[in-house]
């Protein structure tokens, strides 16, 4: 692991370094991709067992430009699939919640909640919330969605904030999850940005800090990059 310096002034300092070894072509894409960037919305898997909707979610979540994904072990190591997360894994931050003790669940929404996110959890409750009413204004929030199998844990859903659902007509019971997760997404992150009073961009800091992240992944040799730099600022 690459240990950073943690004073910002520093850390603004290290980006200046390193940018110049950053191609002038993934510079621009860097930047593009980072202004579509939000933590408003957050995503959340609880116990998810088949690769292929581990590695969709996560490649739902870059494509919609949610920043951060956190991801609850509690049988089951959560495993990607690079040919179908498509190295999305890479440009996002990822958390992940591992407890011995079965903690898992609660160590993950206590995270979140000291971070100010609301908990919502995915249900097909008739009272829940849909895509369509879900308060959108009333603060950041994380999506929580259960194993394939069982769903959502009870405790998750006692610590749930609020509840949403995406309505069906059919026969089947419910969606895939990575399916569900991809059109929750989608939808409320259309209404987060048509939003005029959701202020749903990155801060300065986390757009800078997400830049080193990148940067790094983006050079030749970014451990040698990293301790040059180092050594010339404690001289």
């Amino acid at each position: 692991m690459i240990m950073l310096p943690e004073a910002a002034e520093q850390r603004q300092a290290l980006l200046n370094f390193l940018w110049p070894y950053v191609t002038e072509e993934r510079q621009y894409k860097l930047l593009q991709v980072l202004d579509h960037r939000t933590r408003y919305l957050s995503l959340a898997v609880e116990d998810l067992f088949k690769e292929q909707n581990a590695s969709a979610i996560v490649r739902t979540a870059d494509l919609m430009g949610v920043q951060d994904v956190h991801i609850i072990e509690k049988y089951h190591r959560y495993r990607i699939q690079k040919g179908i997360s498509s190295g999305s894994h890479k440009w996002l931050s990822t958390h992940v919640y591992n407890d011995p003790a079965g903690m898992s669940t609660p160590k993950c929404i206590k995270a979140l909640k000291t971070a100010g996110y609301r908990i919502v959890a995915t249900s097909p409750h008739k009272d829940a919330y849909t895509p369509d009413n879900f308060p959108i204004e009333g603060g950041k929030f994380a999506l929580i969605f259960g194993s394939e199998k069982t769903g959502l844990s009870e405790e998750a859903f006692e610590a749930a904030d609020e509840l949403i659902r995406l309505p069906m007509v059919g026969f089947t019971e419910s969606y895939n999850v990575s399916i569900a997760a991809a059109l929750l997404s989608d939808h409320l992150i259309r209404r987060i940005k048509a939003s005029d009073s959701i202020h749903w961009r990155l801060s300065d800091e986390e757009r800078r800090d997400i830049l080193i992240d990148w940067s790094l992944k983006s050079v030749r040799r970014p451990d040698a990059l990293v301790r040059y730099f180092l050594n010339d600022i404690d001289k």
